[in-house]
């Protein structure tokens, strides 16, 4: 069982750590957006100024530099663009939606498998009670009815009052095998669920591995993209300073 719970708390554990690498994604290029929209404004608002005379002083650099600026921007604008999209964002929503979803079934269907086996065996448990005083309580009238046929030899008990005896043991007879049988029905049932709690429990720990295993292929292939689409974006970036540094 011990098990069985922690592979449960891990396919937890996952569904947490992608919601948190869910929201930083939204968060970061939800910025990045609204960067590359500020710095368009801030570029259309400065290139006018910055050409209203000629033959300034590194003058064409910074003219680059700004369409420098709008290539970043542009390109910031289709990489959010596909992260939020098939890139990233909606196949890890899709595979965290799904993930929980199974688990959540997985843990409630082990769980009611649990009860069932905890309710046999507390069913189980009364039942063997039972059965001990049932016992209990016919050796005593057993024992009573001996007495009474010894004290009945002996002239010592009266006859009706040794019929009573042997009536009540046999009360108690058939009292105690019913007992018993109940008993043993109730082990053959706990062994059944018993079995069934095995099997579940099989099935629930392949499903979660499978689970597991589907959801760290999806995180591994939207991290590819993400950190792809990083580099696709920043690539030029040194490169461009480069060449203005040594322009």
């Amino acid at each position: 069982r011990r098990v069985l719970f922690r592979s449960l708390q891990r396919a937890k554990i996952w569904s947490k750590y992608a919601k948190d690498v869910i929201s930083y994604v939204e968060k970061r290029t939800a910025m990045q957006v609204d960067f590359s929209k500020n710095l368009t404004k801030l570029v259309q608002t400065c290139r006018p100024q910055l050409q209203e005379e000629s033959y300034l002083p590194f003058q064409s650099i910074y003219c680059t530099a700004l369409d420098n600026d709008l290539e970043l921007c542009a390109s910031m604008q289709t990489s959010s663009g596909l992260l939020q999209g098939y890139k990233f964002l909606e196949p890890l929503q899709s595979r965290r939606s799904e993930h929980e979803k199974v688990r959540k079934s997985l843990k409630e269907s082990w769980h009611k498998e649990l009860k069932r086996m905890h309710d046999e065996v507390d069913k189980l448990r009364k039942a063997r009670t039972v059965y001990i005083q049932r016992h209990q309580e016919w050796e005593r009238c057993r024992d009573a009815a001996r007495i009474a046929e010894q004290g009945a030899e002996l002239g010592a008990t009266a006859e009706n009052k040794l019929d009573k005896r042997k009536k009540l043991e046999e009360e108690a007879a058939g009292k105690a095998v019913e007992a018993e049988n109940h008993y043993r029905l109730c082990v053959d049932d706990a062994n059944v669920r018993h079995r069934n709690l095995l099997g579940v429990k099989s099935r629930v720990l392949q499903q979660i591995r499978e689970l597991l295993m589907q959801a760290d292929q999806t995180m591994k292939a939207v991290t590819v993209s993400y950190f792809q689409q990083q580099h696709t974006l920043t690539a030029p970036c040194p490169v461009q300073f480069q060449d203005r540094k040594s322009t």
